[in-house]
């Protein structure tokens, strides 16, 4: 996914003692990176230098010098600190709050278990398509393609995240006509306990590592074969480097995976 980002990181050289004479630097200059990250501004200074008939140095050693830090790791995390400022909170996606989101990864909300249906008089409600579907298809037209969601570390199910890998897990389809599991219409005939296209064999749960979202503080749970019944998954990972493309935007892949 390409996104168009907002803000350039800026980084400010003074004189290369060192230069040869053909080096042309007057002063201090400053370059500006399309890619907003350590890769993409250590590749920008290094053309800038090049442009004006300069020595290349070690790059990543005279950002690190220049911007004061320790460590080259935290650079890049400085980097992505300013990358990422103009990112959107992720609760702005469903905007009900923290204890919604909470119960929405715990898979126990209307988004994670209510489907279309009709009442008594044959009208019908709990729309999905409209509620949450219109909200998510205009954050994911309006937004999501041009601007970044935090990660959302407040939230127990992101915290460390040491592996630096997220997937998320369906065992229902509730939308027919999409492709994606055997919901069909009518709703209410057709759609009561409907399977989602099976693309994951789940073998083992252990409840104690997540005992919020299974509603128990201990235990295990054993599936041989398929007894697991169809589930469907799918899951990202990101790269250590906390300015690559694959971190500064996980929260995007976030909302793509898991809402849309």
């Amino acid at each position: 996914m390409k996104f168009t980002i907002a803000a350039s990181v800026i980084l400010f050289l003074t004189k290369h003692t060192n230069a040869q004479d053909t080096c042309d630097i007057s002063g201090s200059f400053s370059v500006s990176s399309d890619s907003c990250s350590f890769d993409g501004l250590v590749a920008s200074i290094e053309a800038k230098l090049s442009s004006l008939n300069c020595p290349i140095p070690n790059v990543p050693k005279l950002i690190t010098s220049k911007l004061g830090a320790t460590t080259l790791q935290d650079v890049k995390a400085e980097i992505a600190s300013a990358c990422s400022v103009a990112h959107l909170p992720f609760n702005s996606i469903t905007g009900q709050g923290h204890v919604f989101d909470k119960e929405y990864f715990d898979g126990g909300t209307y988004y994670n278990d209510q489907r279309e249906s009709t009442d008594d008089y044959g009208i019908t409600i709990n729309r999905l398509a409209t509620d949450p579907g219109d909200r998510i298809q205009d954050i994911f037209q309006n937004q999501a393609q041009s601007n970044g969601f935090i990660w959302p570390s407040d939230l127990t199910n992101f915290e460390g995240c040491t592996l630096n890998a997220a997937m998320c897990c369906w065992v229902q389809d509730r939308q027919a006509g999409d492709n994606n599991g055997n919901c069909a219409t009518p709703y209410d005939e057709n759609c009561v306990d409907a399977d989602p296209a099976d693309n994951t064999d789940i073998c083992y749960v252990d409840m104690s590592r997540a005992p919020a979202s299974s509603r128990t503080s201990d235990g295990f749970s054993l599936f041989e074969g398929e007894e697991e019944g169809d589930s469907h998954c799918h899951g990202f990972a990101w790269d250590e480097d906390p300015s690559d493309e694959s971190a500064l935007f996980k929260g995007n892949n976030l909302f793509y995976v898991s809402f849309y």
